[in-house]
């Protein structure tokens, strides 16, 4: 399974080596040169190679039998983006990416393939794999300005991962209203961010519930934001001061790094962090956040091996300064592929 799952990672997010080795669409039948196996299907289809990747469209649900030497095969339903003839780019969160098992251990069943987007992965018994995209009906558009607005302002290394934030469900109404992810998170949006990751583990409609009209608001500069409440109580944000959170306060590095691990300790407690070497500027980072810091920075998802949350070159972490929207989203989607 660990090398399925890579095989779909590096089709989603790199996109740039030849994979598939096969002649095309002859007809309805599809040819797996390095698997020595043809895929035959009820009807034709449209053969396009996008980036490598070979691609067949059909407009109707369609019947398809794998004949061949193949050993294992395995049809997995995949979120494909067909952008045009020159641009494909398949956006999928890393850690679902084996979705639904149509067929395994060399037992190729005719199988129906209905409507959205598929990764067919064959693997051969002399160790060779091909791997072919089927789209069958209206694929719909998913790129960053239909999922977060035309005027969406991201950063062009942060668009990919910002989309897998929003199938995952991890960006908060609040930014995309917003629309500007380059700018600095201020501490009320992370503390939303947070509750939301939270709400897919812990059950925030009966905290809510649970409260009665005397509950007493720990903060007073909140306008009694019972999100900010809930994640306070799970022991993950503090307030600046005694009874005041600052909201609209910039958030920090290293206090974005100290909220990031403990949340890390309440969804795993037992995760395992790998060591890192001594930030550069160590003395800058305030003592309260020194250990969160460190633990942060040794967690990597568990797909890219991404670091949830990294230094800023030269070996820095830059402590002080604000955490832009996109950095945070993109830390809480890294920490909550990292322990899912």
């Amino acid at each position: 399974m660990k090398k399925i799952v890579s095989v779909v990672l590096v089709l989603c997010v790199i996109m740039n080596f030849v994979f598939v080795f096969a002649d095309g669409m002859e007809g309805k039948t599809y040819t797996f040169e390095s698997v020595k196996s043809t895929a035959v299907f009820s009807s034709e289809g449209t053969y396009k190679n996008l980036k490598g990747v070979d691609i067949l469209l059909f407009d109707a649900p369609v019947k398809m039998t794998i004949l061949g030497d193949a050993l294992n095969g395995m049809l997995c339903e995949i979120n494909v983006t067909l952008l045009n003839d020159t641009d494909f780019e398949c956006m999928l969160p890393e850690n679902i990416a084996m979705a639904s098992k149509i067929f395994n251990e060399g037992k190729f069943p005719e199988t129906e393939i209905s409507d959205g987007a598929y990764l067919l992965f064959l693997d051969s018994a002399e160790g060779g794999y091909s791997t072919l995209i089927i789209i069958v009906g209206e694929v719909k558009i998913y790129n960053i300005k239909s999922a977060l607005g035309e005027n969406v302002k991201v950063s062009p290394w942060a668009e990919s991962e910002l989309l897998q934030a929003h199938m995952g469900n991890i960006i908060t109404d609040e930014l995309i209203k917003s629309g500007d992810f380059v700018r600095n998170i201020t501490r009320g949006e992370f503390a939303h961010i947070i509750a939301l990751v939270l709400s897919n583990f812990l059950d925030y409609n009966k905290y809510v519930d649970n409260i009665d009209k005397n509950y007493s608001f720990k903060f007073n500069d909140t306008d009694g934001d019972l999100e900010i409440e809930f994640v306070s109580n799970c022991g993950i944000i503090n307030g600046i001061a005694e009874s005041v959170f600052d909201p609209k306060g910039v958030l920090t590095r290293e206090q974005a790094a100290t909220m990031l691990a403990r949340l890390l300790n309440l969804l795993s407690p037992n995760f395992e962090v790998n060591s890192v070497d001594v930030f550069a500027d160590d003395v800058l980072i305030s003592d309260w956040a020194k250990e969160s810091v460190y633990k942060i920075a040794g967690v990597k998802d568990n797909a890219a091996g991404y670091a949830v949350m990294g230094g800023v070159g030269d070996g820095n972490f830059s402590p002080k300064t604000g955490y832009t929207a996109e950095q945070a989203v993109i830390s809480v989607k890294r920490l909550f592929y990292a322990v899912s």
